[in-house]
């Protein structure tokens, strides 16, 4: 259960992440950002597409300034900060990497209940990478702008996670 909460959680912060459309002004505060870009390979060079990079810091004034990019087709994200800011600020980040899929539906195309699958979230890139805590990929944004290339291992298909709808916890 703690997965689909940490999912749920996670997409929030995606959602907060993505550009609202409008230009809107540097909010009061913000630090200088630096331009900053991440590529994500697989051991046998693949590039890994469709992978959401969110940098993470245990440094309280970083907490508040979010920084995160998708990885395109060449494996490529340019971290971008409140998602529309390029760039992130100066310091030390551990790299979280999140790509899920959810496998299974609740209700027929009929709208009845029909019967109720098992609804699974599985982990597209190995969960150690998943997490501040258990990621080994580290970063370290200074005053020039930084490229940074990782092998995130084989490409990976974890169950983290399996709900049945309709069933007591």
């Amino acid at each position: 259960m703690h997965a689909i909460r940490n999912a749920a959680m996670f997409c929030l912060a995606v959602l907060f992440l993505i550009p609202s459309g409008c230009s809107k002004p540097r909010p009061d505060g913000m630090p200088e950002l630096v331009q900053c870009t991440v590529v994500l390979k697989y051991s046998d060079g693949k590039p890994a597409e469709g992978v959401t990079v969110v940098l993470n810091s245990d440094s309280p004034a970083l907490l508040k300034w979010p920084s995160a990019g998708v990885t395109d087709s060449s494996g490529k994200a340019k971290i971008v900060t409140y998602g529309q800011y390029p760039g992130a600020p100066e310091g030390e980040f551990k790299v979280v990497l999140k790509k899920i899929e959810i496998v299974g539906e609740t209700n027929s195309d009929d709208g009845s209940e029909g019967q109720k699958e098992p609804i699974e979230y599985y982990s597209l890139v190995g969960t150690d990478f998943t997490k501040p805590e258990t990621t080994p990929l580290t970063l370290t944004v200074g005053k020039k702008s930084v490229s940074e290339t990782f092998d995130i291992g084989e490409e990976k298909r974890e169950l983290v996670d399996r709900f049945v709808p309709g069933a007591s916890l």
